[in-house]
């Protein structure tokens, strides 16, 4: 099988069943410009900052300290668009992510007819100039920009599946679920007898709690670890938890593991790494969060990154993504079948991956000395190329060679699980039932919609049967 970019082959880094993954954040820069002030203003507003910037870390140290990591907000929020950089050529409302799969791609990325007939052998040759990607203002943006909103809703995928723990963590512990029967506590007792403060900060030792998961495909074992206060404070952390993934045969080792770090300042560092069936996965996400009210919220105004490393058998793959206010930006590289290298920066709006959409991008790709750029603009009822736009001089300033991301081959990544026992001992030790109502409910919940295994492009019958009667019909390569 051919090792494309994330555009061309969507890969699922992280594992398929529940696997409690932790949050993980995407991140950019969005930094927002001082004012110039008077000295004397601008010390009194320097002190008011300072204040209640040292108001919010007590508001998110409280906060953390009663519930953990649980006291957090959805993850989704912290991708919110903040409609800074909002292309002014868009004309109305491009549909959701989730209603272009549900939809017909070939309609929306092609001007009409364009893709039926490249299809059906009667194409004319302005046709199939505007199949790959259109170079002419107004004309079909075409299959770079399919591919395009491909990896926007990938990378948000992998944010609303890397979402599950922290959502289990906040709607599983709960008094209402033992009742329902969906979650037993076969052993140990919650902090204070409260289980809702299963995962708080221990005041001694660590606390180890042990979930058997059952009623879905496959029945499995999570660890966690929640680090106790004294060692936070000698890390600088207000919060870390550990968490390794355990079949349930007895005497085997973690088929994963993740690592999960907040220290003082509100900087939130996740590790997550798997090696399952031939195939290792490793990666690494950042963010912010602040105290907001008797919780804590995401900082959408910070640096948010992902990090992206995967091997198998045949090659390897990495990636690296950033968002910076509305524009998330994505380097890929994979080396199985080719030498497939591309940069991509879409714009975006919406609060959450169902609301995502998907406004205009450029990218540049190559695979050996083959290479191909494209732009994206949505301009009611279609996309369209759009080569004046703004992103396209920002694509053509990261070169596919010698940019330090593609300095280093991909390779796959070694997974450490040094230290994490299936046979350790917990402190809390929970059952959790999928097949129960209740615990089903919140699966919904945790787990939907999925954007991860869209595939807008390839699982089109329309759009590859064009793909693939190209050289056919319009002769050449693309």
């Amino acid at each position: 099988m051919a090792w494309p970019l994330l555009r061309r082959t969507p890969m699922s880094i992280r594992h398929q069943a529940l696997t409690m993954s932790f949050v993980a954040l995407l991140l950019g820069a969005g930094m927002s410009t001082p004012s110039i002030a008077p000295a004397h203003g601008h010390a009194t507003a320097g002190a008011k900052a300072g204040r209640k910037a040292r108001q919010a870390r007590k508001r998110l140290m409280r906060a953390i300290r009663r519930k953990g990591l649980a006291s957090l907000r959805a993850v989704s929020g912290a991708l919110a668009s903040n409609g800074t950089t909002q292309a002014a050529d868009v004309v109305g409302t491009p549909p959701t992510l989730v209603d272009v799969a549900n939809g017909d791609p070939s309609q929306i990325f092609w001007r009409p007819g364009v893709v039926a007939a490249i299809g059906g052998g009667t194409a004319t040759p302005g046709q199939c100039a505007e199949f790959w990607a259109g170079q002419s203002d107004g004309v079909s943006a075409g299959l770079g920009a399919c591919r395009m909103a491909e990896d926007l809703a990938q990378s948000f995928g992998r944010i609303v599946q890397s979402e599950n723990s922290l959502c289990y963590m906040r709607n599983v512990p709960t008094p209402a679920n033992v009742a329902s029967g969906g979650l037993q506590v076969l052993s140990g007792n919650p902090p204070g007898g409260d289980l809702t403060r299963l995962f708080s900060v221990p005041a001694g030792t660590d606390r180890i709690v042990e979930v058997r998961v059952t009623g879905q495909e496959k029945d499995e074992r999570v660890m966690l670890r929640v680090a106790n206060a004294a060692a936070n404070r000698a890390a600088g952390n207000l919060y870390r938890v550990d968490l390794w993934f355990c079949s349930t045969t007895p005497g085997t080792s973690p088929n994963g593991v993740e690592h999960l770090t907040l220290d003082t300042s509100g900087h939130l560092t996740a590790v997550e790494g798997h090696a399952e069936d031939g195939e290792t996965g490793l990666e690494t996400v950042s963010g912010w969060v602040v105290g907001d009210g008797p919780g804590a919220a995401w900082d959408t105004t910070r640096a948010r990154t992902a990090d992206v490393l995967y091997g198998q058998p045949d090659g390897a793959f990495k990636s690296s993504v950033q968002v910076a206010g509305d524009v998330i930006s994505t380097r890929s590289w994979g080396n199985s079948g080719g030498d497939w290298r591309g940069f991509t920066m879409t714009r975006f709006s919406g609060a959450g991956p169902a609301e995502t959409r998907f406004l205009s991008g450029a990218f540049a790709e190559g695979n050996g000395s083959q290479t191909s750029t494209g732009t994206a603009e949505y301009r009611a009822p279609i996309y369209v190329a759009a080569p004046g736009s703004d992103l396209v001089s920002q694509v053509a300033a990261v070169d596919l060679t010698t940019d330090p991301f593609f300095v280093t081959p991909p390779s796959a990544p070694t997974v450490d699980t040094t230290g994490y026992a299936c046979d350790t001992s917990a402190d809390v030790v929970l059952a959790m039932n999928f097949a129960n109502p209740a615990i089903a409910a919140i699966r919904v919940e945790c787990e939907g919609p999925r954007l991860d295994n869209i595939q807008l492009c390839q699982s089109n019958p329309t759009i590859q049967t064009a793909e693939q009667n190209y050289l056919s019909s319009c002769g050449g390569p693309h």
